[in-house]
């Protein structure tokens, strides 16, 4: 029940789950703290219909009065003594010196919305239902990988804003703990540059006098990236990303679980995306600018997942051969790359 509770405290609240704990910075009028089921707190404030409304809050030992002047007065029971409540460990704020990083918060948030996808569901596999942040000179990347496709984004000299001696080196964040990161980035509207800090253990990724969030660094080596990313590619094919979903799209209306992939024939200036099984069959063609001459065949989950994530125009489609990864690149922003295995 206790991971369940809130904790209310003056200067925020802040829930966890032992991995990740958020911690939303408002100054609460009260004395001491205490730890409130968060269902119920939230059925008494939804209760209190109307916005502007004041709120009187008085902690009085293991209960929680909140009054609204008019309108009633409500009492909540703590669900557990605030010194069991489980805080992920914090990182001290305001030490100056602390090694840092200062991240775009729109980058930062296009690059993890970009990658996450390509993270694995399996949850048992920890190194991999995750995202890898690699801190580089002068920049930054975030990685996620299920072991047929891959996902690399790279926030470059723009993205990253100032640095206040992070070393470089890589850290693997769960995919929960990138998840809540990528919500409130969204939800939060965190201003300006987001502060990535880091102990031995854990990030913090923090927009003072707003929200703290703070996870524990999954433990392990994360995959040799860099390695699997084709260098020698020798036919490309640019299209428009719209038009390569919508013709995925078609050719996967006739595939099944069992044979859920579509080829891809470049011919030229032109694409055919075809799909089927048995007597059934889909098929459509979109034009671009190419110069080879290519079957190869993937997954169309992992192609429709890509061009809702590009977010560009157009997209550039380069391979090897038939049996190599493909590399997929945004037309008009190199900083987003993914790679995908073909089906043979």
């Amino acid at each position: 029940p206790i991971l369940q509770g809130l904790l209310l405290a003056p200067r925020g609240i802040t829930a966890t789950d032992l991995e990740t704990a958020v911690t939303v910075l408002i100054d609460l009028p009260i004395e001491g703290s205490i730890v409130i089921d968060a269902k119920g707190l939230g059925r008494v404030l939804r209760g209190f219909k109307g916005r502007g409304l004041d709120v009187i809050l008085v902690v009085d030992g293991l209960s929680l009065t909140i009054m609204v002047p008019g309108r009633g007065t409500v009492t909540l029971n703590a669900v557990s003594c605030v010194e069991e409540f489980p805080i992920v460990e914090r990182i001290a704020e305001g030490v100056a010196g602390r090694p840092h990083l200062l991240v775009d918060r729109e980058s930062l948030l296009l690059g993890l919305e970009r990658t996450m996808p390509c993270a694995t569901k399996d949850a048992t596999r920890f190194q991999m239902n995750s995202v890898l942040i690699d801190v580089l000179d002068g920049s930054v990347k975030l990685v996620s990988t299920d072991g047929k496709r891959m996902g690399v984004t790279t926030l470059g000299a723009q993205s990253v804003k100032a640095a206040g001696g992070l070393e470089p080196g890589q850290r693997i964040v769960s995919m929960r703990g990138a998840d809540i990161l990528a919500r409130a980035l969204k939800d939060m509207k965190m201003r300006g540059g987001v502060r990535v800090e880091l102990t031995d253990h854990e990030l913090k990724f923090s927009d003072p006098g707003q929200i703290e969030i703070v996870t524990s660094l999954v433990e392990g080596r994360y995959p040799e990236y860099v390695r699997a990313l084709p260098t020698n590619t020798t036919d490309l094919f640019r299209a428009n990303t719209a038009q390569l979903q919508g013709a995925v799209e078609t050719a996967r209306m006739a595939t099944t679980k069992a044979t859920n992939s579509v080829s891809l024939k470049f011919s030229g200036g032109t694409l055919v995306v075809t799909g089927g099984v048995g007597g059934t069959s889909a098929s459509a063609a979109i034009a671009g600018v190419g110069d080879g001459d290519l079957a190869i065949c993937f997954n169309p989950d992992y192609l429709v997942d890509l061009c809702k994530g590009i977010q560009s125009e157009e997209i550039e489609l380069r391979f090897v051969d038939r049996k190599t990864a493909g590399l997929f690149v945004s037309a008009d922003d190199l900083s987003f790359q993914q790679i995908i295995m073909p089906l043979v």
